[in-house]
Formats: C-alpha cells, structure tokens, sequence
C-alpha cells in the first residue's frame, strides 16, 4: 500500500508542486468551484466542487489531476487531524459538465490513497439526464470508493448538512 500511495504522489507532483506552478485561470476556477467552506453535521470540512463550472479539457486532463490532487493534499496537510467531506454539486449541471476521466480521478484517489480523510461523498442534485452517466461511473468503482457515495437532493441533503452551512441554491 505505501509504495502504491508514493507511486501516486510522485506521478502527480504531490507535495513537490506550488500554487504558483498551477495558471491563474485555474485558480480562478477553483475559487468558483473548488474549495473548502463549510461543515457537515458532524464536523467534517466540506471540500466543494460545483460540477456547473467545469468544462472537459482533454489536452489540460493531466494538469488539471495534478492541480486537484495538489489541492486535496494541501487541504490534508492544514487540517492533518480532520475528515472532509467532498461536495459535488450537480445543481443545474448537465453532460457537457462532467468529465468521466476526471470524476474517475477524484473518487479513487480520496478512497485509494486518502482514506484517511475522507467521511464520504455526496452527489447533490443530480438531474435525471446524469443518471446513465452516473451508471458508467458506477460501474468501475470499487466497493471501497462505493460505500462512500450518498446521492441526494434537496430535501435530504439538510440530514448531512445543517442549512445554515449549505449553499443558497440548497437551502
């Protein structure tokens, strides 16, 4: 497992990267949609990604993993005694917005080689047209990423999330 965990950290620069090595118009959307904020229930950090924002970049992929993996693993390294919980909002997303390469990568990696930090996942507001997607996403998890998912929408995601920590839109 740990020479797993150091293959991985050295494919994708963790711990070796800075913020100033990422572009400027990747920060910008991670302001937008890729941040911490907030707390679950039970304490757990809310790590958010508003799916909306996104758009497929096939040629920047790489770079994009490197930028995620570089963020969950500073978020790790500030709070090394705490969980978090990652956000996907899918509020008013659609296929155009989700990149199965890039989902594959962020739920494998928080299960694989941070399973320390991670108190689970929640799909938020995942329309109708995502379902087959999700389907195929499905379908190459394993059991250990899984038992981690909990697809809600509006009305249940206050029994994760008290409403005064939620987004607008969710309240």
């Amino acid at each position: 497992m740990v020479d797993k965990v150091l293959k991985w950290r050295k494919n994708y620069e963790v711990g070796e990267l800075k913020k100033d090595d990422f572009p400027d118009d990747l920060h910008k959307r991670a302001d937008e949609g890729l941040y911490v904020k907030n707390e679950d229930k039970s304490g757990n950090m809310i790590f958010y990604f508003k799916v909306n924002t996104h758009k497929k970049e096939p040629a920047r992929l790489e770079l994009v993993k490197k930028f995620i993996a570089f963020q969950l693993d500073e978020t790790a390294k500030a709070n090394p005694d705490e969980k978090f919980v990652l956000v996907f909002d899918l509020y008013k997303s659609t296929p155009a917005h989700i990149d199965n390469d890039l989902t594959k990568f962020v739920l494998s990696t928080v299960a694989q080689y941070m399973p320390n930090f991670i108190a689970y996942v929640v799909l938020y507001d995942m329309a109708a047209i995502l379902v087959p997607i999700w389907k195929i996403i499905q379908a190459w998890m394993s059991n250990d990423i899984s038992k981690h998912i909990k697809v809600v929408k509006k009305k249940e995601i206050k029994n994760y999330i008290d409403e005064d920590n939620l987004w607008d839109h969710m309240k």
